[in-house]
């Protein structure tokens, strides 16, 4: 068995210009001629138990061949072990970045939903306030003509608005007073014992305080029951001013289709079909 003596243990591990036994680690080559003579087991154990204070982890004695050998593939484990526990501070921070920013989105994936469903549920209750307000407009106005009260009939419309008449008379920026008084002698004269019946079919808003509003219109003998078919369609434009809406614009069309039989028989489709809201319970 081939030993190396201390004094080149010493020489190679200590006294080599800037360089460290763990940067040249001593190996006992097994076909090194012997050269020197060697000391003592005793000696080499001594200086080994030097060596591991000094450098615990960088030599180990081996009792079989009785050499002192680096064991640079401690450190190599040791450094690996440490890289795979112990992730630098930047992938850390990378991470908690990650998760962060899934965080951040997730949140306001939850804020935009909540807010559009609040959003869409308003507009909803809205909308149907809306139409409320609107249908009491159609209701009032089948009641003043129920009542005779031109007055009443009026109140729906805005202060100044455009009147189209059924057989094509047309009163631009009628005042309402104006619409009070001209409807008050027709209930007072033609229209004393005739009343109407008016259904909306269609009301689209426009913006959110203009809508277009289509109504069907027939008209009957007080105490007789309403038309089976309608007699007029009226188009109605509405704004929403401070919290109310009222008629802007009017037009009243005489529906003749119902009235001429040679206009029926030309029809696209079924009148009943056409006007199918009418018909509607």
């Amino acid at each position: 068995m081939a030993f190396l003596s201390c004094d080149d243990i010493y020489r190679n591990c200590f006294q080599t210009a800037n360089t460290s036994p763990f940067q040249n680690p001593i190996f006992a080559p097994s076909n090194q001629k012997k050269q020197h003579n060697h000391g003592s087991k005793k000696q080499i154990i001594r200086l080994h138990a030097r060596n591991q204070r000094l450098h615990p982890l960088h030599t180990n004695y081996n009792n079989q061949r009785g050499l002192y050998q680096a064991v640079p593939a401690v450190r190599h484990l040791d450094l690996q072990y440490r890289s795979k526990a112990h992730k630098p501070l930047s992938e850390h921070h990378t991470a908690l970045s990650t998760i962060t920013d899934k965080q951040t989105i997730m949140k306001k994936t939850i804020i935009i939903m909540l807010t559009t469903l609040a959003s869409a549920t308003l507009s909803a209750q809205t909308g149907n306030a809306d139409e409320q307000a609107i249908q009491k407009i159609v209701t009032t106005m089948e009641t003043a003509w129920a009542q005779k009260n031109g007055e009443l009939f009026s109140s729906v419309f805005a202060e100044t608005h455009d009147y189209i008449v059924w057989n094509g008379y047309y009163f631009p920026n009628m005042t309402r007073q104006g619409n009070a008084g001209a409807h008050q002698n027709l209930f007072n004269g033609v229209y004393k014992t005739y009343d109407v019946k008016f259904k909306i079919d269609k009301i689209k808003f426009i913006r959110h305080d203009l809508a277009l509003t289509h109504v069907y219109g027939g008209g009957f003998e007080k105490g007789k029951t309403p038309p089976e078919n309608p007699g007029v369609f009226m188009t109605m434009l509405l704004e929403k001013k401070d919290g109310t809406w009222k008629i802007i614009s009017f037009h009243n069309m005489d529906l003749e289709a119902f009235e001429k039989k040679e206009i029926a028989d030309h029809s696209p489709m079924p009148l009943n079909v056409m006007y199918a809201g009418w018909y509607k319970k």
